[in-house]
């Protein structure tokens, strides 16, 4: 928190204790009032500058068109080999690009599962996966549960609010 103008410190508690009471709106005006006492405050944080070639890779992952893009077709784009491609972006990133890549699939999965009625095969089709069968095997391999079983526990858990908060909206709200 020492990155915090002394005004913001005490809003932080105000803005908890909104929550915990589930004052919706006191929360909310009191996250814009730490919002903008954060962007009056600059922070002398360094950017790290990244080469063109992992801004582009990371614009391409990260845009909804472009979501089943693999390390090869990028590197293409690029006009680089994958394998330096791989190369440049762990040493910038500090992540592999496939690691990436799943983490980036699993949080839309992830998030669709709770928040869509979508069937799973279109989960998959967004997230860039090719079949059913790949998205279920890789969601199970890092969630450790199949992707119908973590929409029905986040069900149970959006449906009862000692589980969780939130709620699930249905595909035509989206």
């Amino acid at each position: 928190m020492n990155q915090l103008s002394e005004r913001a410190v005490p809003l932080v508690g105000q803005m908890i204790d909104a929550f915990l009471a589930q004052d919706v709106v006191t929360c909310s005006i009191t996250l814009a009032q730490i919002l903008t006492d954060i962007a009056n405050r600059p922070i002398d944080v360094p950017l790290k500058k990244l080469s063109l070639a992992v801004a582009d890779t990371l614009r391409w992952i990260n845009d909804p068109s472009t979501y089943g893009m693999g390390i090869k077709t990028i590197a293409q784009k690029l006009e680089m080999s994958p394998s330096n491609l791989r190369r440049v972006f762990r040493s910038e990133m500090g992540v592999s690009l496939g690691q990436y890549i799943r983490n980036h699939r699993m949080g839309m999965a992830k998030h669709q599962l709770r928040r869509t009625n979508l069937s799973i095969g279109q989960i998959a089709i967004h997230c860039g996966y090719s079949s059913i069968y790949a998205f279920s095997h890789a969601f199970k391999g890092v969630v450790g549960q199949s992707p119908n079983q973590y929409r029905q526990q986040h069900i149970e858990a959006d449906a009862d609010p000692a589980k969780g908060i939130g709620h699930r909206r249905r595909a035509s709200d989206t």
